[in-house]
């Protein structure tokens, strides 16, 4: 299924490519730009839980990245961005019936780094606001690290504390996203923008995010 997705999204990227590559009539106003951007972070994660099923966000953690953008037209832009997020958490409670009743109380926090490579349309030509729209592809190195307090029937009430070894996963996953390019001089800008990740299921995450950059 990752394979799959990562194929419809490299597809798209291509699609959206060809029509940047063939206009070519005109320089752009704009050749290159750069940006840093802050952002709220929401993920989704799948952790075990008697009680809400196994399916969560969480949403306690910011992200950070920079992006460097080539215009082919005035219009269309590829953009590579590297960022990374803090650490997020989630928790989930088991109950183990060994004999006797066991509660399992588990913490599981995340972390994410990634480069994302994509295409951009940026409506309106030389214009103090530009929206956009645009896609790609998310490559996306996750940290996970879990702790579990185990807490034994009586009379042995002692919680016992289980420190799990982190934990690496690595995604492809589509994008996509929409936003506005403002300029408060001739070359110096802010941006926003929304931004969502899927897999073969749904969304992934979900990210508001703003920034400043500048324009050669």
């Amino acid at each position: 299924m990752k394979g799959a997705c990562s194929t419809v999204a490299l597809g798209a990227l291509l699609a959206l490519a060809t029509p940047a590559w063939a206009q070519t009539t005109s320089s752009p106003t704009t050749r290159s730009d750069v940006a840093g951007t802050l952002g709220w972070f929401n993920g989704q994660k799948s952790v075990p839980d008697n009680y809400n099923g196994r399916n969560d966000w969480y949403n306690r953690s910011l992200y950070g990245g920079a992006s460097v953008g080539w215009y082919w037209t005035d219009n269309w832009k590829t953009e590579v961005e590297g960022g990374a997020t803090t650490e997020g958490e989630l928790r989930g409670t088991q109950i183990t019936f060994v004999g006797r009743q066991t509660s399992i109380y588990s913490t599981y926090k995340f972390r994410t780094a990634r480069v994302a490579i994509g295409q951009q349309y940026q409506f309106l030509h030389n214009a103090w606001v530009h929206p956009f729209v645009g896609g790609g592809i998310d490559l996306t190195w996750e940290s996970i690290d879990q702790s579990d307090e185990i807490f034994p029937p009586p009379p042995n009430s002692s919680p016992q504390v289980v420190n799990h070894p982190q934990r690496h996963e690595f995604h492809t996953r589509p994008f996509a996203t929409l936003g506005f390019k403002a300029y408060m001089t001739p070359h110096g800008f802010f941006r926003s923008d929304l931004r969502l990740v899927a897999n073969g299921h749904g969304l992934d995450e979900v990210t508001v995010r703003f920034g400043f950059g500048i324009d050669f």
